[in-house]
């Protein structure tokens, strides 16, 4: 979760099914009503865990990691051994309506 000039942005690990993908949504400040997904293009990144956010760079950073399905009950092998935990890392930024910054970079 962090603050930032538009509302509080909370990191969710998956849709409110419990399915990918997860993502970043903003909150209002004072009423704390969902204002609705911030990512507008996440490109291929499909699983959620963790961002941070460099607000003096207009850059957010964000990692996978899995649906809560695939670990709520303690680490699952198979997800393990077939590598569908999250393995990459994303960078956005609000310039660019929330596409991935990559995309830009290329």
């Amino acid at each position: 979760m962090h603050c930032g000039p538009e509302g509080i942005y909370v990191n969710a690990l998956a849709d409110r099914d419990g399915n990918a993908p997860g993502g970043i949504f903003l909150l209002d400040h004072e009423s704390f009503d969902v204002l609705g997904q911030w990512e507008m293009d996440r490109g291929p990144q499909k699983l959620a865990y963790d961002f941070w956010w460099h607000l003096g760079h207009d850059t957010l950073i964000t990692s996978e990691w899995g649906t809560p399905d695939t670990f709520e009950n303690g680490l699952v092998p198979e997800v393990l051994l077939g590598s569908k935990y999250g393995r990459r890392s994303a960078l956005l930024g609000s310039a660019q309506a929330q596409a991935p910054a990559r995309d830009r970079l290329r």
